[in-house]
């Protein structure tokens, strides 16, 4: 019963998708086994297909999208996980290149705990492993009893950072969250850290707190040579923007501010995780340069692509597909 449940999604799913694809794109029956096709050659999902326009494309094309597929699959291969899984790892690796102050909880005590959020008035509460911004908290000092509850709450390890104030440029976007820079990296080896791409997200609400795609965030393309974005705003959903919904900045044409920074910082940080060969850093820019938030070993392909549609894994997947490049196992 299951099985027949399943296929009976599976086709409600297709005729879904077929469904929102302009009709001038071909037949309806060629969509429907197109798609199909794509999932079998490419592990394409319908949802792929449809953000990133498959339809439109030859298979000469479509073979280089970085997909869900290989971010579940592939990247755990060639990367080890442990710097990027603990975000306190991260820090130890990098901690001279971070500008914020960030200590670990419980870890700390609470007398250390209730010192920093009064000192820094306003803190970030994040879990040492997590991802999609799921768990970040901010926390406002109003008083030690407030503070020190909140810290006997805590049941798994945390990490507390110093908040980031962002570039008054940044701030343009969205006071309301820090809007972070995506760049993804790849390390050739200690001095030859290539720049894939770049994408600029943003919260898209009054009340948003992170900038994270999956929570609700805008993304765009930032020119990798410029530092300038290059197309407009999408949002998961694939809804198109030319100005941010908030503030009505324009996205084409936005100047990242401190962009050398931005990469040079990258750059750094990547030639001291010798054991991953891509990583995806989120930065923010500040007044004075730059600050690595955390980085992910498996970047999302959503952030990298739905922006302008075009593949960014020809020299990422060379990687990935070649075995003598797994150095880890399944």
């Amino acid at each position: 019963m299951r099985f027949f449940k399943q296929i009976k999604n599976n086709l409600s799913t297709l005729k879904n998708t077929v469904a929102q694809i302009d009709k001038s794109k071909g037949p309806r029956f060629f969509l429907f086994f197109d798609i199909i096709y794509c999932k079998l050659r490419f592990h394409t999902s319908a949802n792929e297909y449809l953000s990133y326009h498959f339809y439109d494309y030859k298979n000469c094309f479509r073979k280089n999208f970085l997909l869900k597929y290989h971010q579940v699959h592939i990247y755990r291969r060639i990367n080890n996980i442990t710097f990027t899984r603990f975000k306190s790892k991260l820090i130890e690796k990098i901690h001279d290149l971070v500008q914020r102050e960030i200590i670990l909880v419980p870890a700390c005590g609470e007398a250390a705990f209730l010192d920093f959020v009064k000192k820094h008035n306003v803190v970030v509460i994040k879990p040492d492993r997590g991802s999609c911004g799921v768990g970040v908290e901010k926390l406002e000092y109003e008083s030690d009893e407030q503070v020190l509850e909140f810290f006997r709450d805590i049941k798994k390890d945390m990490l507390c950072e110093e908040y980031i104030h962002q570039h008054k440029s940044m701030n343009s976007l969205n006071p309301s969250s820090v809007n972070t820079l995506r760049i993804v990296s790849m390390r050739h080896d200690e001095h030859n850290i290539e720049i894939i791409s770049a994408t600029l997200k943003a919260g898209s609400t009054v009340n948003s707190f992170t900038d994270n795609l999956y929570g609700g965030g805008i993304v765009a393309e930032v020119d990798v040579e410029s530092g300038i974005v290059s197309t407009f705003g999408f949002d998961k959903k694939n809804n198109r923007y030319t100005h941010h919904p908030v503030t009505q900045t324009q996205f084409i044409g936005f100047n990242i501010p401190n962009w050398l920074d931005v990469i040079t910082l990258v750059k750094k940080a990547h030639s001291r995780l010798d054991e991953n060969k891509i990583v995806g850093w989120d930065v923010a820019v500040t007044e004075k340069g730059a600050d690595i938030v955390e980085a992910n070993s498996a970047p999302s392909p959503m952030v990298m692509q739905i922006t302008d549609g075009k593949p960014k894994g020809e020299k990422i997947l060379k990687i990935l597909n070649n075995k003598k490049n797994h150095i880890y196992n399944d």
